[in-house]
């Protein structure tokens, strides 16, 4: 190998250490908007009481919150002592159903509905 393909590999090897080295300060310099932290934000609504309007067995009206995320959303439901049913939730996103849940039950459930969560 000449001199000269030496030199221009070594000019290459060089200039992708300098490279890295750039993408990396970058990568550091900017950690907290590439991998932001996980906040948990925690925010109680109710108690509610929703009375269904209409006939059969969802209901026509909606409990409805806004609620602005840019990360995963869990909701937790806490049954009231009033339930007296089991019942479903179903979740909308921009007025479209994305999600609903099993068939849920109430503290102090008799026979078939006592094993429901």
């Amino acid at each position: 190998m000449s001199g000269q393909d030496k030199s221009h590999r070594i000019e290459i090897i060089v200039a992708v250490i300098g490279l890295v080295g750039l993408l990396g300060a970058a990568v550091i310099q900017n950690w907290h908007n590439l991998f932001p932290p996980v906040i948990i934000k925690s925010q109680n609504f109710g108690p509610e009481e929703i009375y269904c309007n209409g006939s059969g067995q969802v209901c026509s009206n909606r409990f409805a919150i806004d609620v602005t995320t840019r990360g995963v959303l869990k909701v937790q439901y806490v049954v009231p002592p009033t339930h007296c049913g089991p019942i479903k939730i179903h979740f909308y996103l921009d007025g479209k159903p994305v999600s609903s849940t099993g068939t849920l039950g109430w503290r102090g459930a008799p026979g078939q509905f006592s094993s429901l969560p």
